[in-house]
């Protein structure tokens, strides 16, 4: 079977090959509640992940030669601030504590406010930063649903398409 892709590439040459489809969301999260029980678990389960992403960003900016990619190196310098500290796990904590919520959910919809903050913005700068926000959360996400939040390119075959959404710089 035969398709055709459009879009935006990063080459100016035609690709003939199998294509590699790199997912950049997970999927839409629905309310879950949790008993009182679980709420420690569920604390434990996003810090954890919100570790994992912190210590999958830090493997990925040691990997990157400073020299020719420093303005990468700024990107993922940006994404390891935003997960250093209580700014992405203070509000959801609370709202897992407060509402005996999962944590995805909790994690979820701290997003969800903060995009919202982020679209009342003047500047258009700072408005666009919002999708390195979401790009962050959606890691950590991933993380916790157990689904693959990075893309492992040394197993890369160099005869496949990289097709996708969005390629984050950490990606």
């Amino acid at each position: 079977m035969t398709f055709v892709l459009h879009g935006i590439g990063i080459s100016p040459q035609v690709a003939i090959g199998k294509a590699r489809i790199l997912r950049s969301h997970c999927p839409s999260i629905a309310k879950q509640a949790i008993t009182e029980a679980q709420i420690p678990q569920e604390i434990d389960r996003l810090n954890a992940a919100l570790q994992t992403a912190h210590d999958q960003l830090n493997q990925a900016r040691s990997s990157i030669n400073l020299e020719t990619s420093s303005e990468l190196a700024g990107f993922l310098d940006a994404h390891i601030l935003m997960l250093t500290g209580t700014t992405l796990s203070a509000t959801p904590i609370e709202t897992i504590k407060n509402k005996s919520v999962s944590a995805e959910w909790a994690l979820k919809s701290h997003c969800e406010n903060l995009i919202q903050r982020f679209n009342t913005m003047q500047d258009p700068y700072l408005r666009s930063r919002k999708l390195d926000v979401e790009q962050v959360i959606n890691r950590v996400l991933c993380i916790l649903l157990g689904e693959e939040a990075s893309h492992n390119f040394e197993s890369h075959n160099s005869h496949e398409i990289i097709v996708a959404n969005d390629l984050t710089p950490a990606d």
